[in-house]
């Protein structure tokens, strides 16, 4: 099973991101845009990990996922870093139930309460579920711009229920990226 999540629209300025969605702040949340490998991880009885293109990623074995306090079958959206270190935001199958036109918010509450405060580590890997602050608290990852694994910011608006959807433009977004470089 492979889900393709809709990508971000890209502006070039937090401020104009925060002008497009000030009416509606506090639907909406920002979290750090890793720069790695975008990472579809698979669960159904064994751990497969997928590229964002869908192609299976063999020589990644994680079979410790297995032991992740979620509801499975699942099917998890991230970022693979370099360090064997993975950052989730999102699901779109959870207890083998499609979830993708859930609301984000309520597939960030569960993963919250499943997935932090704990980093989960084992052989070197590490699982972490991705920072999320308040739309207007951008500023925080703003001063890690110097950090080579950081790609810049994303919002995302925490009623979608469309960032797994058919690719398609809409006349809100879902997704917005700003990207430091």
């Amino acid at each position: 099973m492979f889900y393709y999540p809709n990508k971000p629209v890209r502006i070039y300025t937090p401020d104009k991101i925060l002008g497009i969605i000030e009416r509606s702040v506090p639907d909406w949340i920002c979290q750090p845009k890793w720069n790695g490998k975008r990472v579809e991880i698979d669960y159904t009885g064994k751990v497969k990990l997928f590229s964002r293109e869908g192609r299976y990623w063999e020589k990644e074995q994680w079979p410790w996922l297995t032991e992740l306090p979620l509801d499975a079958p699942w099917f998890l959206d991230g970022e693979l870093l370099p360090g064997k270190k993975i950052y989730i935001w999102d699901y779109a199958v959870m207890n083998g139930i499609p979830q993708y036109k859930e609301p984000y918010k309520i597939r960030l509450d569960y993963l919250t309460s499943r997935l932090t405060p704990v980093t989960f580590i084992n052989n070197g890997q590490t699982l972490s579920l991705v920072q999320t602050l308040p739309a207007t608290a951008y500023e925080a990852f703003l001063g890690h711009k110097g950090d080579a694994l950081l790609e810049g910011i994303v919002w995302k608006k925490l009623t979608s229920t469309n960032l797994w959807g058919p690719y398609s433009t809409s006349e809100l977004p879902s997704q917005i990226k700003y990207r430091f470089k």
